[in-house]
């Protein structure tokens, strides 16, 4: 410890010091260093003064302490996701069936009767509904009764018939004697006959002046559904040969049906002729036999 001189002299500066707090301080710092060096960590033989403030006088800052290294965070688990779904495939559809073509027809020599053929199957066609209320029949017993006799068209025997001398379907077709004033919507049906075949050729049913649906043979048969500017739907058909045959256009609202022997051919939509209530026949080069014609309720 330092003194001053007494009386307020200067003087010397004396020191004292007490050897048991020096010795003390020093194994107390050697003890530190052993123990950060883990010299001491196992030794249990040596003792280990406790750092009081009384201690050798050593203030404790000077005594090195250490914080143990905190233990390993827990860490949450990543969470399971469920699997994604299993998607269905989408069906396989079947193929569309594969139809076997009409054979190839040769065009008659004049004067040579058409062959006799049969009728054309109605295999996968719908059958047609029973028609109902007539609203008019034609009557050719005692002549024409009012159907035009131009175009190559008379009447014999209760029949009319039509020798193929004209060729322009649309320009040379007949109306008949009847006019639906109060609606647009009818079935028009006739019984028809090919005398002999044209070779290129056509003949049917007229409905509201606008349509036409019927067969076409020019070289092979087909059966159509016409207005006056296009085709709306047509595909190859069986030949008529020289059996009768019923005919019938079905026309309401929009819709149109081409029904041959009471099965449907052809079912179409068009939106252009929705009026309309005049009806008829046509022939282009093509001799035929009408044995009936009436107009009834669709």
């Amino acid at each position: 410890m330092a003194s001053s001189a007494p009386n307020g002299k200067r003087g010397f500066i004396s020191f004292t010091f007490d050897l048991g707090a020096v010795v003390a301080a020093i194994i107390a710092l050697v003890g530190g260093i052993l123990l950060g060096l883990g010299v001491l960590g196992n030794t249990a033989h040596v003792s280990r003064p406790t750092p009081t403030a009384e201690v050798g006088k050593i203030p404790l800052a000077m005594v090195a302490t250490y914080t143990p290294y905190p233990a390993n965070p827990t860490y949450t688990p990543y969470p399971t996701y469920a699997p994604n779904p299993t998607y269905t495939p989408n069906p396989t559809y079947a193929p569309n069936p594969t139809y076997t073509p009409y054979p190839t027809y040769t065009a008659l020599a004049p004067g040579q009767p058409a062959p006799t053929v049969a009728p054309a199957t109605t295999t996968g066609m719908t059958p047609a509904p029973p028609s109902k209320m007539v609203l008019y029949e034609a009557d050719w017993s005692s002549g024409l009764n009012g159907w035009p006799g131009t175009f190559g068209w008379k009447a014999l025997n209760g029949i009319l018939l039509n020798d193929g001398s004209y060729s322009d379907s649309w320009k040379y077709w007949i109306a008949a004697p009847y006019q639906s004033k109060d609606t647009a919507d009818y079935a028009v049906e006739a019984e028809i006959q090919l005398v002999r075949n044209p070779g290129c050729g056509s003949f049917g049913i007229v409905v509201r002046s606008a349509y036409q649906g019927g067969i076409h043979i020019c070289p092979r048969p087909r059966i159509s559904f016409r207005s006056k500017t296009d085709v709306i739907e047509e595909y190859d058909y069986s030949s008529p040969g020289s059996e009768w045959h019923k005919y019938r256009i079905e026309a309401r609202g929009n819709t149109f049906r081409v029904i041959i022997d009471d099965a449907v051919a052809i079912e179409v939509i068009d939106n252009r002729n929705l009026s309309g209530g005049t009806v008829g026949l046509w022939s282009d080069r093509t001799q035929i036999n009408v044995r009936s014609f009436k107009v009834s309720a669709p």
